[in-house]
């Protein structure tokens, strides 16, 4: 079970400022780097991606409980971001086979990803800096913040806990991957 919201890097929050000013014990892991392709499959079931260059990652959302979500990992194969690879990989899941058929033709979002992980007793959570491109175009820099690793009530507590006011702020977006990538989206 996940919450994930997004906004633009210029609201200013600081997950780990803002945990220790409520006094919520946790750790913290390094700072990971990494580019992401995410491919806009138009469905907000899906979520596809070449994590780094050589792992694609196919998840499947099971179940949404308003904006908790639960995703399944069901293809994750290193292809080497060759398109061909990529393909095959795809199509030996069935559920997925015919929506990848014209493959060359989507839309794929370059996500450049500085993230943060925290872990509390209760849950764990992220903060993701990201930097979104599409093709040569810049679309943004945004902020993510995941709760993880817990019930949908204790994500929910959380979530309000920790974000506070600012859920009010009209400008966060709690979606996934997928349908920020549409969210993007030139309408």
């Amino acid at each position: 079970m996940e919450l994930r919201i997004f906004f633009p890097k210029d609201v200013g929050f600081n997950l780990q400022e803002r945990l220790k000013e409520l006094g919520v014990r946790h750790s913290v892991s390094p700072l990971e780097e990494r580019t992401d392709h995410y491919l806009d499959l138009k469905d907000a079931n899906f979520g596809l991606k070449m994590r780094g260059n050589n792992k694609l990652e196919l998840k499947v959302r099971r179940k949404k409980e308003g904006v908790v979500t639960y995703w399944e990992k069901v293809v994750a194969v290193n292809c080497n971001g060759r398109r061909d690879a990529i393909l095959n990989a795809l199509r030996r899941h069935r559920p997925t086979q015919e929506r990848f058929e014209n493959f060359l033709q989507i839309d794929t979002y370059e996500f450049r990803k500085k993230r943060v992980q925290f872990e509390t007793q209760e849950f764990s959570c992220e903060q993701v800096s990201i930097c979104v491109y599409k093709g040569e175009e810049f679309l943004g820099e945004f902020e993510s913040v995941n709760f993880e690793g817990a019930d949908v009530t204790t994500l929910l507590a959380a979530n309000s806990k920790i974000m506070g006011g600012l859920l009010k702020n009209e400008r966060l977006k709690m979606m996934d991957y997928p349908e920020f990538i549409m969210h993007l989206r030139p309408s």
